[in-house]
């Protein structure tokens, strides 16, 4: 059954995005592994303990001026325990002011066409996946024409099939510039329309896909086992 976002749209005005915080008792050794070669990296995750804690929340990140220590809060604020491959984080770690040399400044308003060339281009670096750069565009709050960028990633498209105002987002990897700029004017159009921010949409977008999955997975094993699969706590569908 499918739904439409205005039933939810009360829901959906109440959404504190800034609050959204990324919080760990510990650093994972995903990040800690590369302070060696990086020396600065440690400060920077340091910089982020409060009260026994690391943690940072929208709001920190759009706070933070220094762009490079900007770009690595945004990855920690997305992936706290690193990349599933320690590769991935270093080719970012080693790019660092190759990317903040490709971004514009904070806020810029692009023309789409410039938009679709800074997202290739930022494509083309090793460890750049597409929804990691979805959250930098975010958080570098870059508008591209009449909308504003939001974090695009699997969450947010798992609720393609769940309202219809949304069909047609649920692209399948390899995602192009052009899928993320649809997906991104799409839901600035819906916001508008029910009276919402962009990202109060997308955190809610983003919270109701997280439990989507979850429960499509948790089927997913179920069917495995029933199967006679044998099935591990990583398995996930391909």
């Amino acid at each position: 059954m499918d739904y439409s976002l205005k039933l939810f749209s009360s829901l959906i005005k109440r959404m504190t995005p800034a609050s959204q915080c990324t919080s760990e008792k510990s650093i994972a050794a995903g990040w800690t592994m590369h302070y060696t070669e990086f020396p600065w990296l440690e400060g920077i995750i340091e910089s982020m303990k409060k009260d026994g804690e690391y943690s940072v929340s929208r709001n920190d990140l759009i706070r933070t001026n220094d762009k490079r220590e900007r770009l690595i809060k945004i990855i920690f604020w997305g992936f706290p325990n690193a990349y599933r491959s320690n590769w991935t984080l270093r080719n970012i770690l080693l790019n660092v002011n190759r990317i903040i040399t490709l971004l514009p400044d904070y806020g810029a308003r692009l023309r789409e066409d410039d938009y679709l060339s800074l997202f290739d281009a930022l494509n083309q670096i090793d460890g750049m996946k597409e929804s990691t750069i979805s959250k930098i565009l975010c958080f570098w709050e870059i508008k591209v024409a009449s909308s504003e960028a939001i974090i695009v990633d699997q969450f947010v498209r798992e609720c393609s099939h769940l309202f219809y105002e949304l069909w047609g987002t649920s692209v399948l990897y390899p995602y192009s510039a052009e899928d993320n700029l649809f997906v991104v004017k799409k839901v600035n159009r819906l916001s508008r329309k029910i009276g919402a921010t962009p990202q109060q949409l997308e955190c809610f977008l983003f919270n109701t896909g997280k439990v989507v999955k979850a429960n499509r997975l948790s089927l997913f094993r179920q069917l495995l086992q029933f199967s006679g699969v044998n099935v591990s706590e990583d398995t996930e569908e391909e």
